[in-house]
């Protein structure tokens, strides 16, 4: 979709958008500054700036499709590459934060059941992602050949021709590229602001949980844990760690 976007949005060939992909190399170097920003801020607060940079970035992006004509071409290039480059680094921290996120979540679990399902996480998470990721390509497939897209074909020599599209495919593909992704930081930023599991609350939360195993009971439970973990679960600290009847 992105060369899509850059062929028949910006006018460009698939070799500048190609070139512009390719710096998307710029978040392997930069995951050590955001391990460094995950430990000081926080899941819920990382999140924040991770949705905010990356809507700036997508904006910056749509902005460029709109200043076509009415900027230099060289202005117009290195805002290109300064913007993408922008959205490229958020990117890449949309990706990070999860994987980092992903071993608490078990924890938050086994308060509950008194059993670690890691494993079942692991491979439901999984599943999701390939799952998903079908059924989003096979609906964006479906979006565009109800604005009139064009399928790019080879010609007799084998070169891969792309027609012009018409306005309301140049519009879906934006919408796709752009407002689709915009629309889902915005949803996910919101679920974010709710977010209480950090490093501090899992350390409570193991804390509580290696005091159960150890035969603690949960009428002995300290008033700030009871609260974290009902926070932290959404269930009453009384219908938690279920082995033992107390």
């Amino acid at each position: 979709m992105w060369l899509f976007f850059v062929i028949y949005d910006w006018n460009k060939n698939a070799a500048f958008g190609s070139l512009l992909l390719s710096f998307a190399l710029v978040g392997e170097p930069l995951k050590p500054a955001f391990g460094w920003l995950f430990t000081k801020l926080g899941p819920r607060k990382m999140y924040s700036l991770n949705f905010a940079g990356g809507i700036i970035g997508l904006l910056g992006l749509l902005g460029l499709w709109q200043a076509q004509g009415s900027l230099a071409e060289g202005a117009w290039t290195a805002l290109a590459f300064v913007v993408t480059v922008w959205w490229l680094i958020f990117r890449a921290m949309v990706w990070f934060i999860p994987w980092n996120v992903f071993p608490f979540i078990p924890d938050v679990d086994e308060i509950v059941t008194g059993k670690n399902r890691t494993g079942v996480f692991s491979g439901f998470k999984a599943f999701t992602r390939k799952l998903t990721s079908g059924l989003a390509t096979t609906f964006i497939g479906i979006y565009l050949a109800s604005t009139g897209f064009i399928k790019p074909a080879k010609d007799a020599a084998g070169v891969m021709q792309y027609p012009d599209q018409p306005v309301a495919a140049q519009n879906g593909i934006a919408f796709v590229c752009i407002g689709w992704v915009i629309i889902g930081l915005l949803i996910a930023w919101g679920i974010a602001l709710t977010f209480k599991l950090d490093k501090k609350t899992d350390g409570i939360l193991l804390a509580e949980i290696e005091r159960l195993k150890n035969g603690g009971k949960k009428a002995d439970v300290d008033p700030n844990t009871k609260k974290v973990v009902e926070q932290l679960t959404g269930v009453k600290y009384e219908k938690c760690w279920p082995q033992a009847a107390e």
